[in-house]
């Protein structure tokens, strides 16, 4: 209660100070510079400082993102034998794929999140093709040991198919 009444006691004393729990119409904060304020600075209306989304984008609404991290020696292993696999098949699509390092006490590697579609005429039964047996197979990934591939997730239907698996990678030594 007592730091109440002396905020009170200090915006009744101080009225043209904008208090910070108020709308701040009335007056402006001391510590707020106005853009004239700022040395070889023009007002804000029409700048030309293109701030942090660069040239000739500022006030666009443009975004570029950021290109995806390149992906690493296992995971792209990974992913050309799951291509392998699908050699006869043309409608792959990349939706998504992931890595994290992974170690244990004596094991370096990674752990994979691998999601890709198939479309078209018989994208269900290649589907059904990679899937039957896909624990027991054996991927080559070169300077890699395909550790653990499980299913995650499938979603078949005719002239599609949905596929989410992750895997686990180990450094050879």
């Amino acid at each position: 209660m007592v730091v109440a009444a002396k905020d009170r006691a200090f915006s009744k004393a101080y009225p043209d100070v904008a208090d910070p729990v108020r709308d701040g119409s009335v007056s402006r904060s001391p510590t707020r510079l106005l853009d004239e304020a700022w040395p070889g600075r023009s007002p804000s209306h029409g700048s030309e400082d293109p701030g942090l989304s660069g040239p000739g984008r500022a006030g666009t609404g443009s975004f570029v993102p950021l290109p995806p991290p390149p992906l690493t020696d296992a995971a792209s292993a990974f992913l050309q034998a799951i291509r392998v696999q699908l050699v006869h098949f043309a409608g792959f699509v990349l939706e998504e794929i992931r890595s994290r390092r992974w170690a244990s006490v004596t094991f370096q590697g990674a752990r994979h999140e691998l999601a890709f579609r198939l479309e078209g005429e018989g994208a269900e039964e290649a589907a059904g093709r990679l899937l039957s047996g896909l624990e027991a197979r054996n991927f080559e990934l070169r300077g890699h040991l395909l550790a653990d591939v499980s299913l995650v997730a499938e979603e078949r239907r005719p002239g599609f198919a949905r596929i989410r698996l992750d895997a686990l990678t180990v450094e050879e030594r």
